[in-house]
């Protein structure tokens, strides 16, 4: 009995380890994916400005088009 018991602690403790483990293995898997999202965020920001910035471009264009059809 006494060395089922140690057995069973032992096996408890290994089995808290190796939890542990998987929880810091996925919290880092977590903390990436979050920095990645971070980043997808900051490029779409970026890519929807140069998008405008393109479009007011083209609206200039198209103004001094018509002042030269005009003229």
């Amino acid at each position: 009995l006494h060395s089922t018991s140690r057995r069973q602690r032992q096996m408890c403790i290994r089995d808290r380890r190796m939890l542990r483990e998987v929880i810091r293995k996925q919290q880092a898997v977590i903390q990436k994916l979050e920095q990645e999202l971070a980043k997808s965020r900051l490029q779409n920001e970026n890519n929807h400005q140069e998008i405008e910035n393109l479009k007011e471009m083209l609206r200039m264009l198209e103004e001094t088009e018509g002042y030269l059809n005009a003229a």
